[in-house]
């Protein structure tokens, strides 16, 4: 009888844990996994709305030798006589998708930081991972240190909106407390 009860048992046992799992196998099956963003294998198409800002080349660049982390490395060149102290750049595959950007700037510092002397060139670093298949990029707006300003009128005013928005923030240095 004894026996009887100690077989019953490893049956039971047994079923339960097969039951397990079969339910996490099944259950796992169905959950979701996050959809990676397919990686970009090729460049996109790169332009620039500044004559005074072009695009001199653009090309991929590992991060880190010891990592799969790419970037895309464009090259921009300064032919004006002025330097630049705010760029921003876009990227978009269709009008109504959602667009990234970069904006590379000092804004609410108290003197702005020059980051493209006249004549010179610049390379700005986009992680790949950052760009879809069919993505288009360009380089909108730039404003410069003499305060003039050139580039895509909507890029232009995003620019506008980003540096309103820092130069209502307390400076870091004066001592206030940041909002």
């Amino acid at each position: 009888m004894n026996n009887r009860k100690l077989n019953l048992l490893a049956v039971i046992v047994g079923v339960c844990v097969a039951a397990t799992i079969c339910a996490a196998l099944v259950h796992g099956a169905k959950t979701k996994r996050p959809q990676q963003r397919p990686q970009i294998t090729t460049l996109p198409k790169i332009t620039s709305c500044l004559s005074a800002l072009p695009v001199q080349s653009a090309f991929f660049r590992r991060r880190d030798p010891n990592s799969d982390s790419m970037d895309v490395v464009l090259q921009l060149m300064n032919n004006s006589d002025a330097s630049i102290v705010a760029v921003s750049i876009e990227w978009q595959a269709k009008k109504d998708d959602p667009k990234g950007s970069l904006v590379i700037s000092s804004f609410g510092a108290d003197t702005p930081k020059i980051l493209v002397m006249p004549h010179s060139l610049y390379e700005v670093f986009i992680p790949v991972g950052n760009f879809r298949p069919n993505d288009s990029v360009q380089v909108g707006s730039a404003i410069f240190a003499d305060g003039t300003e050139d580039g895509c009128a909507d890029s232009l005013k995003d620019l506008h909106e980003l540096k309103s928005e820092e130069e209502k923030k307390p400076r870091k240095d004066s001592g206030e407390p940041q909002k």
